[in-house]
């Protein structure tokens, strides 16, 4: 949205960039996810293969501690980092446009008492 149409209807001009960046936001939390779906279904298939390689329990169990970590990792903390950082996007977002609006009322008020 261009700066003369944000001056023109700073109420509007808010309202149509905010539904312009939540569906941004939207697309971004997709794509994300379908990030964390691939990557932890490239762990299970590497699981899958590793596992047909092993020799002994010894083995196995030697893999699968280590695996174990990455696992943890896949499927648990890179999915909560992930949503934490969405949440704050969303959230910085609502603040900004509650800012926006709240100084836009005031400059009003301001502007409505010179006249």
């Amino acid at each position: 949205m261009d700066k003369a149409t944000r001056e023109r209807s700073p109420p509007c001009g808010i309202s149509i960039e905010t539904l312009i960046r939540f569906d941004t936001i939207e697309r971004l939390c997709r794509l994300g996810q379908t990030a964390l779906n691939t990557e932890l279904s490239r762990l299970h298939d590497a699981m899958d293969r590793d596992y047909e390689t092993f020799e002994s329990e010894r083995d196995e169990d030697a893999c699968l501690r280590h695996v174990n970590d990455e696992y943890i990792v896949v499927s648990e903390t890179l999915p909560c980092l992930y949503w934490y950082s969405q949440f704050l996007i969303a959230y910085s977002l609502l603040n900004a446009i509650k800012f926006i609006r709240h100084c836009y009322l005031i400059f009003s008020i301001k502007l409505s008492a010179l006249n």
